[in-house]
């Protein structure tokens, strides 16, 4: 049996105030629980603390919806940068980006999402949080298979080195997050946003090519992931930056594209 216990006060923390929030944890267990045991219960934990992260709000703030979030953006993106800068001219990776802005566009009238935010090489897109895990899935793929297209179509005919790794790499989250207006535009805050936008950019961390990869909270996985086979779904550990206190935050890595 396992217990958490929060230690947390009953005194609600005024707007603006950082809300600590202590754990303890401990569990029940026969005197001769086998270490792997131990492990698995060890690991479920971590999953669970972690989750609660996702959840718990830090600021006193009206919270609008929930949403899922997927942060994607183009692998090598500045190395194809330098390449046709330096043959002088740019206008293919322009119409890369064009295209894969038309490709979202199409996508909306199958699948209900709003393209937030463009990010220079990249987009973050917001999912209602009821988003079918399949369709999501099914989109992922599609985008991928697009990109993997155009970028043999408009880019490689115009650099002079190949480059090593060609693809798009994705983080992905969910939860609640905050709708505010700056300069007339509707922005979004909130913890699932930072989230998936640090796991995109650590998808690459570890070694191997980030191409086709997608890192996926615990949370987010179980809500619309779980249909994929095991081999496609492996449990990885990356340090974000002013996440979880820097230590290893657990998630699991999706190929989202067989090569």
């Amino acid at each position: 049996m396992i217990h958490l216990k929060s230690t947390q006060s009953d005194d609600f923390a005024p707007a603006g105030i950082k809300v600590a929030i202590q754990i303890r944890v401990s569990y029940d267990a026969p005197g001769r629980l086998e270490s792997e045991m131990k492990k698995v219960v060890a690991e479920r934990l971590g999953e669970m603390v972690e989750e609660l992260g996702s959840w718990v709000e830090y600021y006193r703030v009206q919270l609008d919806e929930e949403v899922l979030v997927v942060a994607f953006d183009l692998c090598s993106s500045s190395m194809i940068m330098e390449q046709l800068l330096l043959g002088g001219d740019v206008s293919c990776l322009t119409d890369l980006l064009t295209a894969i802005k038309r490709h979202l566009a199409a996508e909306q009238e199958h699948l209900l999402f709003d393209p937030y935010k463009f990010t220079g090489d990249g987009w973050i897109l917001l999912f209602p949080a009821n988003t079918d895990g399949f369709a999501l899935m099914a989109f992922l793929e599609r985008l991928c298979r697009f990109y993997s297209d155009e970028y043999r179509r408009l880019i490689k005919p115009n650099l002079q080195n190949v480059l090593k790794i060609v693809g798009l790499s994705f983080g992905i989250d969910r939860g609640w997050v905050s709708r505010m207006k700056m300069y007339g535009q509707t922005e979004y805050i909130g913890r699932p946003i930072i989230v998936a936008c640090r796991l995109q950019g650590a998808v690459k961390d570890k070694g191997g090519s980030p191409a086709y990869k997608a890192l996926v909270t615990y949370h987010a996985y179980r809500k619309h992931f779980t249909h994929l086979a095991a081999s496609r779904a492996v449990r990885v550990k990356r340090i974000l930056r002013n996440i979880n206190a820097e230590t290893p935050f657990g998630c699991k890595q999706i190929a989202l594209l067989s090569r």
